[in-house]
This record gives structure tokens, sequence and C-alpha cells, in this order.
């Protein structure tokens, strides 16, 4: 084997030269935009060649009644009325849309109520939960006044009609606040890999006003870019009018004159481009090029489904299109004959001498003796079959949908009570749980992604106003550094059951049978929204406090309890704690765990006995009198040793007011007695009454 010259290791100036050449995201400007347009018309021809472009097509046809068959000259507008084809006008096309129907109940059932976003931070310090209630605001902020809401309504529809859609967000400068709307199947061009948000770039064709971009541009000092935006004319290519059958989706009567389509290439940093790169492309323009400056691709799909084991999108809603078809030719079928047929013809001999008179009564006056005319009703003969069959492609469609009767608002006679008919529509909801799980998993990247937009590029002292509890007005005000702890965010879901209004009902009546609703108020609440959290909302803040004092004891600090605090609750929390695992593993903790109980156990008996008018807003019992106390805590003393030293009979059970056992006895720590065995620190004497 030749030795290696050091002088034939190759330059790192080539290789960077290659990757520049063949590489397309590291090319020049001019040769990255030809990239980005020619990746992007790939995508949509992809649609166009393969028959799934058609489907898509014909699917957002028969969506908004566009005559998918090709019946009629209004192929690519909306229309709502009979259209008589045929070479004499004698066949009747008419539709009634169940297709959307059942697309608009689909969508119903997932987006019955906005998402509830809970932010998670990095950490569990106080700061860290600060940033939780003010990251939550800003999410409520943007569902409030950033139309997040009202594009992830949006963008599910284009889903169930399309097989995808997508959320955008972006930053406007000028605003200096978040924008975001909808795109579809054809706008997004993205990398094909095993899974379509693991794609390492992204290509959205996005409808933007002419004259903000000539704006933009001379903000930044280019009069230049700005005089050829000036002069771009949106339709150079009759590509550009070909997205969808009809004009409307692109740019109408604007046009040229107001709307163009600019390219938004989007290259996350990977290995092999660290920076990654983002670049505005309009036509041959360039108008925008440099690193990636995004913390994430703000582009988040709704795909409820793909074809399997591949990343093209596929819609459950297709499915319905042959029946909606075969209604349709079914439904005009009638018509027609209705059409034909439905005024009565009248047959008479030939050469019988008949006339009619019109004198507010029909008269047939015809010779004596003559044979009476005869009416012929063909529709008197009118085929069952066709209604039959009319019927069976109705029923076939709530079969594949899963929208039921109840969904629909028309439960069967076999449906007597609401426990049914929530349970009845709670299937309809289950059976449409991929388009939920697609939109709550869009959703956590939305609240996340609108998260890292202000993170990147909030300014200081940004104003929101929200609204809050009782819908009162909150202006807040926060800056960037304000969410940089924020990691995670995700979205509660809900029972498919509190998602029906018979659901929600049922819900409402089993709480206030328990005696758990309070006020009428919560019940409306709960029977309007099936959100019963705000009922309960003191008791988990209560625990969630309970656990932070539990955490903070074990990282070892020391918690002092506050008179008014629930010390009946605090008790039972702080003992679940309080076990031989804490003691073995951690006998600090448990000591300064013990010293807190102990300071709950002193403030409870001392307010039972001095004023115990205290406990009633906590709705807690005052504590046993003190012998009471003291007999059960020395039982507890002469009984536990026998069991710590490992004898056969069973430690006792305790008792419903009995004391959790606490940690092992330490010679070392004031208040223990390792002959007693006692696991609790050593207890004062009970207070004295006062006027004993």
């Amino acid at each position: 084997m030749a030795d290696f010259d050091e002088n034939d290791a190759p330059d790192p100036s080539e290789l960077d030269e290659l990757l520049a050449e063949r590489f397309w995201i590291l090319k020049s400007s001019e040769d990255f935009a030809s990239e980005v347009q020619d990746r992007y018309d790939d995508h949509f021809q992809a649609y166009q060649t393969s028959g799934i472009g058609e489907t898509v097509s014909r699917s957002y046809r028969m969506y908004h009644s566009m005559d998918p068959e090709g019946h009629s000259e209004g192929y690519n507008t909306p229309s709502h009325a009979p259209g008589f084809v045929g070479e004499q006008g004698e066949f009747v096309y008419t539709e009634v849309n169940h297709y959307r129907n059942h697309i608009l109940h689909q969508k119903a059932l997932v987006m019955s109520e906005k998402p509830a976003f809970v932010a998670h931070a990095s950490t569990s310090a106080a700061d860290s939960l600060e940033q939780v209630d003010m990251a939550e605001a800003v999410l409520d902020y943007a569902m409030e006044t950033r139309g997040i809401g009202e594009v992830l309504d949006e963008t599910v529809e284009t889903a169930l009609v399309e097989s995808i859609g997508w959320v955008r967000l972006d930053w406007d400068d000028f605003a200096s606040d978040l924008t975001c709307h909808s795109l579809g199947v054809y706008d997004v061009a993205y990398q094909r890999k095993a899974r379509i948000q693991d794609a390492e770039w992204h290509i959205a064709r996005v409808p933007e006003s002419k004259w903000k971009l000539v704006a933009d541009a001379r903000r930044a000092g280019d009069e230049k870019l700005a005089l050829d935006i000036a002069n771009f004319s949106n339709y150079s290519d009759e590509s550009d009018r070909a997205a969808w059958p009809t004009s409307t989706t692109t740019g109408g009567t604007e046009g040229e004159d107001e709307i163009v389509f600019v390219l938004h290439a989007y290259c996350r940093p990977t290995p092999a481009a660290e920076e990654g790169r983002y670049a505005r492309i309009l036509g041959d323009l360039v108008v925008e090029d440099g690193p990636f400056r995004f913390r994430e691709t703000p582009l988040y799909p709704v795909a409820p489904n793909v074809f399997v084991r591949s990343t093209v999108p596929y819609s459950n809603s297709w499915d319905l299109m042959p029946l909606q078809s075969l209604s349709n030719a079914t439904l005009s079928a009638m018509a027609s004959r209705i059409d034909a047929f439905g005024v009565p013809n009248v047959a008479y001999q030939e050469g019988t001498d008949v006339s009619i008179d019109h004198n507010g009564l029909t008269l047939w006056p015809f010779p004596a003796g003559a044979e009476k005319p005869q009416v012929l009703d063909f529709l008197g003969s009118f085929p069952s079959a066709l209604p039959q069959f009319h019927g069976m492609m109705e029923q076939l469609q709530d079969k594949i949908s899963g929208v039921n009767s109840v969904v629909r608002g028309q439960p069967a006679e076999n449906i007597s009570s609401g426990s049914m008919a929530a349970l009845v529509e709670a299937q309809a909801v289950k059976f449409n749980s991929p388009v939920e799980r697609a939109l709550v998993y869009a959703s956590e990247r939305v609240g996340l992604g609108v998260i890292r937009m202000y993170q990147a590029f909030a300014d200081e002292g940004m104003i929101l106003s929200i609204t809050g509890e009782d819908n009162r007005a909150i202006v807040k005000e926060f800056s960037a550094g304000a969410l940089e702890k924020i990691s995670r965010v995700s979205v509660q879901r809900t029972n498919p059951v509190t998602k029906t209004n018979a659901g929600r009902m049922e819900l409402a009546n089993n709480l206030l049978a328990q005696k758990l609703i309070k006020h009428p108020a919560e019940y409306l609440a709960v029977a309007k929204t099936g959100n019963h959290r705000a009922i309960f909302a003191d008791d988990v803040a209560l625990i969630a406090h309970i656990n932070d004092e539990n955490s903070r004891m074990f990282n070892g600090e020391s918690v002092q309890p506050a008179e008014q605090e629930n010390h009946f609750v605090h008790l039972q929390e702080h003992l679940s704690k309080f076990d031989a695992r804490t003691r073995d593993t951690n006998p600090a903790a448990a000591q300064k765990l013990a010293e807190h109980i102990m300071g709950h156990f002193m403030m409870y008996q001392k307010i039972s006995m001095e004023n115990p008018g205290m406990l009633a807003p906590h709705g807690i019992p005052p504590m046993p009198p003190p012998t009471a106390v003291a007999m059960m805590m020395q039982q507890m003393g002469a009984q536990q040793p026998a069991n710590d030293q490992g004898g056969d009979k069973p430690a006792p059970a305790r008792g419903p007011s009995e004391p959790q056992r606490g940690p092992q006895p330490d010679p070392k720590v004031k208040g223990t007695d390792p002959e007693a065995g006692t696991r609790m620190p050593s207890m004062p004497e009970p207070a004295t009454p006062k006027g004993e």
C-alpha cells in the first residue's frame, strides 16, 4: 500500500465549491430562486398528472356545488338551481349537497370548542411558573385578536375537502405582531420524508399585496427592487391561472393590480446547511434571501390521513363522492320524470273536435256521442326503486362518514333517553378521532409556534389586551424575555361525551345531583360548554400549591405553614408523601416534611379550640379534643415498635383520623426517641382551651 502524501489531500475549498454547485440550498440567490420555482412546479405537476389532483379538484367542486359531473355550462361556478341538459333540455340535473353537509358536521364534531392551551416551562422554578401564566395569556391574545381560532377552523375544513390544510405563521414587521392564515394542498411543497412534519424544507405559495411588497422594499432602501415589484405581472405564466378550477381562488379581478403570489422557501438548519435559509421569491425576483430567521418552520399541517407508507395526504371524505354522484343521478332521474310527466297529458280520438274554454273553470266541450278524453298519468306508475335507492345512498354516506342521526339533530325513534343520545353522538365523535388527533397535534404545534414567534420577534414592552375571567378586559405588558423558559404547549382534550349537547346536560345534572354544583351559573356553564374545570379550579389550585410545597421540601427548603390555610387537606396531602421510601432515601427531606406536618397539626388544633369558626369557610370539621388526640398518638407510639422489630403481629390498620407514619427515628435529630420508635417529631402538650 502506497504511503499517504499530505499533498494529495483534497482542498476543503474544492468541496465547498462542489456543495455550492450541487446542493441547491447553498446555491447563489439567482440559482436558488430558480430551484425554488422548479420544486414548487414539480409539486404542482405531481398532483395534476397523478390523478390525485383531479380528485382534489372534484372534491372542491362537489363541496361548493360546482356541478362536479360537468353537466351544465357553469362548470366552475356554484349553482343552486336545477339545470336542463340534453339535446332538447329533456334531462333535469339537480343535487342535494349531502357531501358538504357531512363535512360540515364532521368539522363541527371536532371544532365544538376552542383549543384549551396549557403552557409548560423547562423548569419548576417560581419565575418559570410566572412565565407559564404569561404564555397562556399570550396564547389567549393570539386566539382572540390574531385570528388563530378562525385559521384553525378554516384549516380543518380545508383538510377534510382537500386532504391537507396548513396553518402558516409569520411576523409583520410593520405592525410588530403575529399574522397567520390557512393554506391548501396545492399551496405547500415539502420534502418527501418519512413523516410530513419531518421535512427539512418547505415552499409555501402565499398571496400578498403587491403594493405592500413595494413599500417594504422602499423601507429597506432597495428602490430598484421596489420598481421591479411594481412592474411585475402576476399572470405572466398561464400555470398561475390553473391552480384552482375557479378564478375566485387565484386573485379574481384584482389579479395583476393587487394580489401577487410569493414563494416562501423555508430551509431549516441541518448538518449540510447549518444556518439554514429563508427566501421570498416573486417570479424571477428575489425579494428576500438570508439565513433561516425563525426558531422553527412556521408551517403546521393538519392531515388526518395519508396513503399508507407515504407522505401523500388522503381524505376520508373522498369516499363519499361516488355516493354523492349516485344520489345526484337518482334525484335527477326522479326530477326529470316529474318535469316530463308532472303535468298530465290528455288523450282523445283523432278527428274528434275538442276545444278548451278557460272561464274560471277549465271546460272541455266535445261532440255528443264522442268518446270522452282521457288523462294520461304516467306518474301513477312511478317506480318505488328510485326513492329507495336514493335513501340507501344517504344511509351509506351516514355510515361511511360516521355522522349519525343524533349528530344531524334527527334522532331515530329507538333513541328514547338523553344518556343514550349522548352515547350515540359520542360514538360519532370517536369515529372522527383521526381528525381530532390531527387538530390537537396541529394546535399544540401552532401554540408553541406562536410562543416561539414572540420569543424571536416581540418588542420590549409589548401590550396585550385579552378577555379574562367573567369576560373582563385585562391588559398585560410583556417582552420576548418573559417567555424564554417556555418549552412546550399542550392542548387539553375533552371526553367525547362532553362535546355533545346531550352529554353536557347529562354531566350538569349528575354534578347537580351530587351537590358539587353550588351556583346556577356553574350549572349553566357546564350545560353550555361541558367544561367543569371551573367548579374544581380552587381545589385543583390548592393541590398544586401543596405539591409545590412538597417539592420545595424535597429539595431541602424549609416551608412554614400559614394559619389561614386548609390544614385538613394539607395534612392529608403532606402525609401521603410521608412514607418509608422518603425516610430511607431522603431523611433530611423527611425531617423537614415532619416539621411542616407538625406545624399544620398544631395550628389546626389551636384553631379548633380557640376559633373553630375559621374552619367553616373551608368546610372542615374541628379537630377532636386534645385528650383524644393524645391518646391516639400514645397508642400509635406503643403499637409501632412491634411491627418495626419484625414481629409476626401485623401493624394495626389506621383509623380514618389517625396520622400516617413518618420517617424513622434518628438519635441525632431532636425530638425522636429510638427506644419508643416514634416516627413523628416530639409533640408539645396540647394547648389548654381558654377559660380552663
